[in-house]
């Protein structure tokens, strides 16, 4: 399945012409906008974007997997991960 992969480049042209902002004010807006979910949701808070989800951190525990090169076990350990609960009106605006 092919995928049509947007830039930032492309991301900031698309903001700022939505919003009025310049591409170097739209750039500043999403830095901050990604520097501070990832700030929030590794100290353990929950990111609710209104129309688009929800962004928060999951504990996933220890698990073995299976290295594809060698087909050697290799323990992965536990940590915690980002996830993405995607608001409905999202999902349906998608489908």
């Amino acid at each position: 399945m092919a995928t049509d992969l947007m830039s930032k480049a492309e991301l900031l042209k698309a903001v700022s012409e939505k919003s009025g902002l310049s591409a170097g004010d739209s750039g500043a807006v999403l830095d901050a906008l990604s520097e501070t979910i990832a700030e929030q949701v590794a100290a353990g808070r929950t990111v609710q974007l209104l129309g688009v989800g929800r962004i928060s951190r999951r504990w996933r525990e220890e698990r073995t997997a299976r290295n594809p090169r060698t087909n050697a076990e290799v323990k992965v350990p536990a940590r915690h991960v980002p996830a993405i609960s995607w608001a409905s009106n999202f999902k349906s605006s998608i489908a």
